[in-house]
Parts: C-alpha cells; structure tokens; sequence
C-alpha cells in the first residue's frame, strides 16, 4: 500500500479536507512538549523516524479474534478468557518507533492499521503464515521496517501519561500537511519548512514486505 495516503478514512455527507481532519481537535506540540505532557491529549507533530524499537514490544502477537488480548496457547480452537470461542487467533500489530525532531527524541507507538500501512503487508498476508511449529518469529521484526529510518512524517498522536505511551492515530507524508504542521509548533524558525526533495527521498512510495 503506498505509503504516502493519509491513514485517515473519513465518511458522512459533510467530510473534512484531510487537512482539517488530521488537525481537528489537536494541539501542535513539538518533541520536547510532548516529553513533557503529563496528562491524555490528542497532539499533532513532526518528526523523523530514526529507530526501530524492539526492546520492549514484539512486532506482532496471537490475540483473541474478539477481544484482541494476547495468548498463549498450545492448541486450536480454543476459547479465550473472555469467554469467546476461536478458530483461530489472529495476529496483532505494535511497532514502537524513535522519532526525532532537533535535538530531542521520544517513542511513539503504532498499532495494527498504521503498521500494515507501513510495511506493506496486509493482515490477511501475515495471518496466512503459519503460527505453529516455530516457523514465525514473533519477536522480528520485517526487514521492510527499516526503510523506514529517516522517513519525514507528521504524526498525530494520543499521548497517555498514565501509560507512559505515544499512540499514534494518524500520520501522513504529504509535504503541503508536513509544513503546516512545522508552522504550528513552537520555536519554528523562519524558512524552516520540509524540502519536498528530502521527504521524497526519504521516504518509499510502497514498502515491499
């Protein structure tokens, strides 16, 4: 899936741009205010992907079709602490990513649909690899995640104090959102916007799996 659309999918009769959308009922917050924020808020940034982290979150894990939690289990069907019978479990997406914006950096984490845009594989892909017998590596990640490094994005984000996380909700390559964005935050210098050839450059048209 190119990289470049939006993740948001808007709907109704009276449909925002995807500008409005993406910074509708957000405030601009640069990396270092976000590392400072000690309460839930929906914030929009910019920033540059610098690493994959695997310290913490493995890529994917087996879940529960209705309630998503992880498990672990031996064989199939089976039925989930939540009571609900599975045929089998699906795969759940994290990737927790480094981003940075000048001299500051801080963690963001993205869930099942942000990560199938960016790897370029399908849920439907991924669940088709067998899960048993040892032939999936849970706690690797794919190779393609690392064309990511230096990608240029604006992100909008959930960031949950309590939790100590950064989720991500949408982001979006486009040069025109990446610099309204870069306008908004603070200590923006004049003539500090994205080159569009460094964001073309850096960031891939579709993700090969």
């Amino acid at each position: 899936m190119p990289l470049g659309q939006s993740s948001s999918q808007l709907s109704g009769s009276t449909q925002l741009s995807s500008k409005d959308a993406f910074l509708s009922k957000a405030e601009a917050k640069s990396i270092s205010q976000i590392n400072a924020i000690s309460e839930e808020i929906v914030c929009v940034t910019v920033g540059t992907i610098t690493k994959i982290m695997m310290d913490n979150h493995s890529w994917c894990y087996p879940a529960c079709s209705q309630c998503h939690k992880k498990i672990d289990i031996g064989v199939v069907p089976f039925t989930c602490g939540c009571g609900k019978h599975n045929d089998q479990p699906v795969l759940r997406y994290q990737v927790e990513v480094m981003i940075k914006d000048k001299d500051e950096d801080t963690k963001f984490l993205a869930w099942d649909r942000e990560c199938v845009e960016l790897i370029g594989q399908s849920t439907n892909e991924v669940n088709n690899l067998k899960m048993g017998g040892g032939d999936v590596d849970l706690n690797a990640s794919p190779q393609a995640l690392d064309r990511l490094l230096g990608c240029v994005l604006a992100f909008k984000v959930k960031v949950q104090s309590k939790f100590s996380n950064v989720i991500v909700l949408k982001y979006s390559n486009e040069l025109d959102l990446i610099n309204v964005v870069q306008d908004m935050l603070p200590d923006t210098e004049p003539c500090s916007k994205i080159n569009s050839l460094i964001v073309e450059s850096r960031v891939p048209t579709q993700v090969e799996s």
